[in-house]
C-alpha cells in the first residue's frame, strides 16, 4: 500500500471512530453481561435479553437481573436454540422481538405470563415441536 493509501486508510478510521461507526473503539457500545446463559444489556428502563448461550432444557427467564426488571427479548435472541424444550416468560417482559424463538425445533411448551404487550413477527416461526402455549 502506498503512502497515499495509508493516509486515506488512517483518515477513514479516524472518521469512523468520530462518528461512532466503530463502537468498540469509541466506548459508546453497551456492555453485554451473562447470567445463566442469558446474554443481556442494561438500560435505564431495564434489562434486554440479547442472546441465549445456555444448554437448553426448560428455561424460566427471571423477572429481574441485577435488581432491574427484564423487559425485552430482542429480535432473534433465541434463534435456532434447538436444545431449548420449554420457556417461561415472566410478566415483566413487555416485548418479544421478531424471530426471538425462531427455529427452536425442540421447543414443546411456552408459558407467557400477562404483561407481554408486543410479540414480533415470526417470534415462534419454525418451532415445529410446539404442543402448548
Amino acid at each position: 500500500m502506498g503512502r497515499i493509501g495509508k493516509k486515506v486508510l488512517s483518515w477513514t478510521l479516524c472518521l469512523m471512530m468520530a462518528v461512532g461507526m466503530l463502537p468498540g473503539m469509541t466506548g459508546k457500545a453497551k456492555a453485554e453481561k451473562i447470567e445463566d446463559g442469558l446474554v443481556y444489556e442494561e438500560s435505564a428502563d431495564g434489562i434486554t435479553i440479547t442472546k441465549y448461550i445456555g444448554l437448553g432444557g426448560n428455561l424460566t427467564i427471571p423477572t429481574t437481573i441485577e435488581n432491574k426488571p427484564v423487559t425485552t427479548i430482542k429480535d432473534s435472541a433465541f434463534y435456532g436454540c434447538t436444545g431449548l424444550t420449554g420457556i417461561t416468560i415472566p410478566g415483566s417482559v413487555t416485548t418479544i422481538g421478531m424471530s426471538a424463538f425462531g427455529g427452536c425445533t425442540s421447543l414443546t411448551g411456552i408459558t407467557i405470563e400477562s404483561g407481554v404487550a408486543t410479540i414480533g413477527h415470526g417470534a415462534f416461526y419454525g418451532c415445529t415441536g410446539l404442543t402448548s402455549i
